[in-house]
C-alpha cells in the first residue's frame, strides 16, 4: 500500500497488479491491529488487515497516528 494525498492510495494486489483506491472514512485501529477499508474505481470494496509484525514498529505507530488524524478530519 502506498498512501498518497488525502485518502488516495495505491494497493498492490496478490495478482501482482496495482489498483488505485480511495480509503473510506472508517478504520479499525488498535495498538496491535489495523483494518482499512477502501473503495476502488472498479466499484469493488477492498480491505487490508495490518498486524504490527508486518511493518517496522515506528512505521506502524506513524500509520495509526496518521489514520486517526485523517479520519477525524472527515
Amino acid at each position: 500500500m502506498v498512501w498518497g494525498e488525502e485518502k488516495d492510495c495505491l494497493l498492490g494486489l496478490h495478482s501482482g497488479e496495482q489498483e488505485e483506491v480511495n480509503m473510506r472514512a472508517q478504520a479499525f485501529i488498535l495498538p496491535w491491529l489495523v483494518i482499512l477499508h477502501f473503495n476502488s474505481r472498479r466499484r469493488h470494496m477492498r480491505h487490508l488487515v495490518l498486524l504490527p509484525d508486518m511493518l517496522d514498529r515506528e512505521m506502524f505507530r506513524k500509520l495509526r497516528v496518521r489514520l486517526k488524524v485523517e479520519i477525524n478530519r472527515s
